[in-house]
């Protein structure tokens, strides 16, 4: 992603977080844009400019957002980037990932 100014990702099937391709590119520097859904909003409110709700305009609206002001766009990135370092660690995402495993009742391995 060096290099890159933003990275689309268009899965919505994430809710209670995001798809690891948000985390990636902010911790590459590079603006997500990606759907937007209450943990992003609570998370990462500096870059719900750059969020969708799953509509072509709305994409093509996060997209523009970031083209507009491609510095405001990254500087945002860098903040969140700040912001959500002491928090989310590896250690903290493992953990989540394990507890998310716990809860799925069809993992025959983990489940209960």
């Amino acid at each position: 992603m060096p290099g890159y100014l933003g990275a689309l990702s268009t899965n919505p099937l994430v809710d209670l977080s995001v798809h690891d391709r948000v985390f990636c590119a902010v911790a590459a520097g590079v603006v997500p844009c990606s759907d937007s859904n209450a943990f992003s909003r609570a998370e990462l409110p500096l870059l719900e400019p750059y969020a969708f709700r799953v509509t072509p305009e709305s994409v093509a609206q996060a997209v523009d957002a970031v083209l507009a002001d491609p510095q405001a766009a990254l500087d945002a990135t860098e903040a969140t980037y700040e912001a959500l370092l002491p928090r989310f660690t590896l250690r903290h995402s493992l953990l989540h990932i394990a507890q998310t495993v716990l809860l799925h009742t069809g993992n025959k391995r983990w489940g209960p």
